[in-house]
């Protein structure tokens, strides 16, 4: 009796534990960052996540800060709340630098209309 006592509750514990997995892996959403201009850099709560045409990013439900670069284009941040299972979308206009900006790491200036830099 006491050994059919432990494997239940040992089996109880075996279960919570799987559907506590599997309700944290649910509370992901996804979120689209449509960018202009097209080619930028997005980072999550500081993390970079993608460039160029890959735009979308799985994040934990809560909210996150979003940050787009591009250089010659002055960076923007979004704040924004992704909820289990669902798709959010935000939309982000780079604001372009006038003039010549200088590039990574001192490299030579680029001017603003052509700063996409080559990886």
């Amino acid at each position: 009796m006491r050994k059919s006592k432990i494997s239940i509750l040992l089996s109880a514990v075996a279960v919570l534990l799987l559907i506590s997995t599997q309700s944290a892996k649910a509370e992901q959403g996804k979120l689209i960052v449509h960018t202009v201009p097209a080619q930028a850099f997005v980072y999550a709560d500081g993390n970079p996540m993608v460039d160029a045409a890959h735009h979308f990013l799985i994040l934990e439900a809560g909210e996150h800060k979003i940050d787009v670069y591009n250089y010659g284009y002055k960076s923007e941040s979004r704040t924004v709340t992704i909820e289990g299972h669902k798709t959010a979308v935000i939309d982000v206009t780079l604001q372009e630098i006038p003039g010549t900006v200088t590039g990574p790491w001192d490299a030579s200036p680029w001017k603003a209309q052509t700063a996409t830099p080559s990886f």
